[in-house]
């Protein structure tokens, strides 16, 4: 009977990335790939429970011995028993996969590299946890494997190098171990990994989106719409086909490759294509082959398959390089290159209309730095003291916005109507702290109270008991001063910034509608939960020209068209997806239209019939404006099904 790991501790689960492929999903991904009798050397460097292996095996049609390595030990048992069960030849190894140790003994040239990598977030990859490696200690592995590769000649090595050595500290587990798969694939051999949707938009996945497309010719991605693949959780994901070439020379060499969309419905209780091919004995097989067979755009019981020209992977890479081309179509998305026209147009960014774009405010314990109105007048409540209420100074309470759930129904917040505050102490101090300086304050009272719950208030961190004081955002707030002196406690936020009080905000995380809104006067404290958008030059744009912008169908496309789909159907928009935000450069015409479209936007005056048209005009787009619309409807529509 084959073993199953999915009911072991959540904890472990998590700490360890431990979502298993299953065997429909490892189906999938393992007829997709070259089943040749050149492909003899098969690996899946991180094995789980043996799912990938089993599925290859099933489809080569002859008996090969494949390798596999497992770092956690009960995984590692149950990937050994269910080959044994399969009748499958395989060397499996109980190992960290980035040991130098293991590939010195097991060699690094493979002709097949299957795998459904760990996804472990850069948080839980600070410190070695007893089981996973650091992510320091995995990038110091990493590199000296990769030093002992004997690839096809010095310049490849040195590339592989320098991106390990350089990527960034944010990124998840998956990045490292994609650097390793890609490194031990024999030229001509094949990678089919299972990936997080997010190295199609994080900035982190650009140095291994650029050795992809230099030494790789991507062939396939199959998406998962509906959050299918690993129920219960929130990371989309993406199986990913690829062949190892020569050297290109380049990682912006025009390329395509197909992209499928395989739905839910085509699914059955036993191949998640069951149902798209209903009598076939091997209906993996036979939806590989129908996929390797489209030379267009098609699709077949709900399964879509379109070709994705690269110009998003490009347009990644150029910007990480610092070669993107600006004010070209180029930088538009593809899905919005199919509705308007091919040729080059000038475009324009935020940055270079004078606005910066970041996260609002971090305080790394939203628990004890913002509080609520109390029950009585004067008086207020923090989540870490339950009924209890305070009399706070006013001095120390700065009104915020911290939740969707407090947004107005139009396109600005109402300063009357705001019920958190943040708790901003810079200039108040402790008695016990150091002396008082003249511009200091004295903490004390119930403000001094709370600071004593919140100090030993703490939570549950993956098994570990955390002080709020301990937390990683919240320690960094202590400074001490030249004469070793205490100048910062925890409790004191950095200074207030314009990304913490900005022009314009809007959420990052969409359950809905895309929308930018407007701070209100005076400024609200905009909590991290928002992005964040402020004017940097005195003569940029107005906001409210960038605040129409902001709500155009031009913009609500683009940003659909990028950013990372998450479970539920819901869209999460970082500051980097913003960055990229580009406009056409005939905006800078009519200025005043856009200014007088923000301003209807902000008294509730616009009519929400005229306003998308009068923008398109502005952005001389009127013959796309409608399919601009269309195109904006029918991806919301796509992730509200989800």
């Amino acid at each position: 009977m084959k073993q199953n790991l999915e009911s072991s501790d959540l904890l472990k689960k998590k700490r360890q990335g431990q979502y298993f492929s299953g065997i429909k999903l490892a189906k999938i991904l393992a007829a997709l790939v070259n089943h040749s009798p050149n492909t003899c050397r098969v690996i899946d460097p991180m094995a789980g429970i043996g799912d990938m292996l089993i599925a290859f095996e099933s489809f080569a049609g002859k008996s090969i011995s494949v390798t596999g390595i497992e770092i956690d030990k009960d995984s590692h048992k149950a990937s050994e028993s269910n080959l044994h069960s399969a009748q499958i030849k395989s060397q499996l190894i109980h190992s960290n996969a980035f040991s130098p140790e293991i590939w010195s003994e097991i060699g690094t040239e493979w002709d097949l590299v299957i795998t459904n990598p760990p996804y472990v977030r850069y948080q839980s990859l600070s410190t070695s946890n007893g089981c996973n490696p650091s992510g320091n200690e995995i990038r110091r592995d990493l590199i000296t494997v990769l030093s002992k590769i004997k690839f096809e000649n010095e310049i490849v090595k040195d590339d592989f190098l320098r991106v390990a050595k350089a990527y960034s500290g944010l990124s998840d587990l998956a990045v490292p171990c994609w650097i390793l798969c890609m490194a031990i694939c024999n030229v001509g051999g094949q990678i089919a990994l299972i990936l997080p949707s997010t190295w199609l938009s994080r900035e982190y996945a650009a140095p291994v989106l650029y050795l992809l497309r230099r030494y790789f010719n991507l062939e396939i991605l199959v998406e998962d719409p509906d959050v299918n693949w690993f129920p219960g959780t929130q990371v989309r994901t993406t199986a990913l086909v690829a062949t190892r070439v020569a050297d290109k020379a380049t990682a912006t060499s025009p390329n395509s490759h197909k992209v499928v969309s395989l739905p839910k419905k085509a699914g059955n209780d036993e191949s998640l294509v069951g149902n798209a091919f209903p009598n076939s004995k091997k209906p993996e097989l036979d939806f590989a082959q129908w996929i390797k067979s489209c030379n267009w755009d098609t699709e077949r019981d709900g399964i879509k398959i379109h070709f994705s020209d690269e110009t998003d992977l490009i347009q990644k890479i150029s910007k990480s390089t610092n070669r993107s081309r600006h004010n070209s179509v180029q930088n538009i998305p593809e899905k919005m290159k199919a509705i308007l026209n091919s040729s080059e147009f000038p475009l324009t960014s935020l940055e270079e209309l004078g606005w910066s774009v970041g996260q609002g405010m971090r305080t790394g314990a939203n628990d004890f730095f913002y509080v609520s109105d109390g029950d009585i007048p004067g008086e207020y409540k923090s989540r870490i003291s339950g009924d209890q209420g305070f009399s706070l100074p006013s001095e120390v309470l700065l009104p915020a916005l911290i939740r969707q759930s407090e947004l107005p129904a139009g396109y600005s917040p109402k300063y009357a109507k705001v019920s958190s505050y943040l708790l901003y102490l810079r200039n108040w101090e402790l008695r016990s702290d150091s002396k008082l300086f003249n511009d200091t304050r004295l903490i004390e009272g119930d403000l001094q109270e709370l600071i004593r719950i919140g100090e030993s208030y703490s939570y549950l961190k993956s098994g570990v008991v955390v002080r709020i004081p301990e937390l990683s955002a919240v320690k960094t707030n202590v400074r001490k001063s030249p004469s070793g002196e205490l100048a910062n406690n925890w409790f004191h936020l950095p200074l207030l910034a314009d990304r913490h009080i900005p022009e314009l905000f809007l959420p990052r995380i969409i359950g809905a509608g895309i929308k930018t809104y407007m701070n209100c006067d005076p400024k609200l404290v905009i909590d991290a939960n928002f992005n964040t958008l402020w004017n940097t030059q005195e003569k940029g744009i107005s906001k409210f020209a960038i605040l129409a912008l902001m709500n155009s169908d031009w913009t609500r496309a683009w940003l659909e068209s990028i950013c990372t789909s998450m479970g539920g159907g819901a869209l999460k928009i970082e500051a980097i997806n913003l960055k990229s935000l580009h406009f056409p450069k005939s905006i800078i015409q009519n200025l005043s239209t856009l200014e007088t479209i923000g301003r209807e936007l902000v008294s509730d005056t616009a009519s929400p019939q005229e306003f998308q048209r009068r923008i398109a005009e502005a952005m001389d787009l009127q013959e796309s404006a409608k399919l601009l619309h269309n195109l904006h409807k029918r991806l919301s529509e796509e992730r509200n099904l989800r």
